[in-house]
């Protein structure tokens, strides 16, 4: 009896996941929020890489707050060769409304840590009640203006590690692109494990990247 009891006591503990993770099943995708929104079309995973990007994203959600994952995620789409308009080199994309993220995997890069975490993040900022107030401190630690093509701050694309935007407050050109790309970026790197370390590093050396990555570290303790 006793045993059974113990049994039931596990049972009920355990967590729930109300989180439906599904491989594309060629529905009609819209990504976006109000303002902007964009159709979707990839091709459906393969059984190996859908179980491997489901494995991995239900321990990525485990850095989340149980009720954060309930109230802001509920379908992740994971597919191959992800397209958001004519857009090819789209990795991930999100539906605020739908509460959904749009994942692509391949054998050829692991970044799926990165990119869970990064279309989160713009879920979590969108939704965020005092995304205006929050906007305001975050750019504050700006030293140039939003909207420059990402292709101007280096000849070697968005990534590049570029000590004069970093004096700036960003940490690559494709922070310069917006606000939500700038949050995006820090945010993610803030989540993903093999990625702090990283941020740490660029905080140190930059002020202003640190003031942004301070201001991260504080949103996220919400969720």
């Amino acid at each position: 009896m006793r045993s059974l009891f113990l049994l039931f006591l596990i049972l009920i503990t355990l967590p729930v996941h109300s989180l439906e993770i599904k491989k594309y099943d060629y529905k009609r995708y819209i990504a976006g929020n109000d303002h902007i929104q964009v159709e979707i079309t990839c091709d459906k995973p393969r059984d190996d890489l859908f179980k491997s990007a489901k494995y991995k994203l239900l321990r990525y959600q485990r850095s989340y707050k149980p009720q954060t994952i309930k109230k802001y995620l509920k379908t992740i789409v994971i597919c191959e060769k992800l397209r958001a308009g004519n857009e090819k080199w789209v990795r991930g994309t999100y539906n605020v409304q739908k509460r959904m993220l749009i994942l692509e995997v391949d054998r050829k890069t692991d970044d799926l840590e990165y990119v869970f975490h990064h279309e989160f993040s713009s879920i979590l900022l969108l939704t965020n009640t005092n995304m205006k107030k929050f906007a305001n401190q975050w750019i504050k630690n700006n030293r140039s203006n939003y909207g420059s093509d990402w292709d101007n701050g280096s000849d070697t694309g968005w990534s590049a590690e570029n000590r004069s935007i970093r004096k700036k407050g960003f940490m690559y050109p494709y922070c310069l692109t917006s606000f939500e790309n700038d949050f995006n970026i820090i945010a993610s790197f803030y989540k993903s494990g093999y990625l702090k370390s990283n941020l740490n590093s660029i905080s140190l050396r930059y002020p202003l990247i640190r003031k942004k990555h301070m201001l991260v570290k504080k949103f996220y303790s919400k969720y």
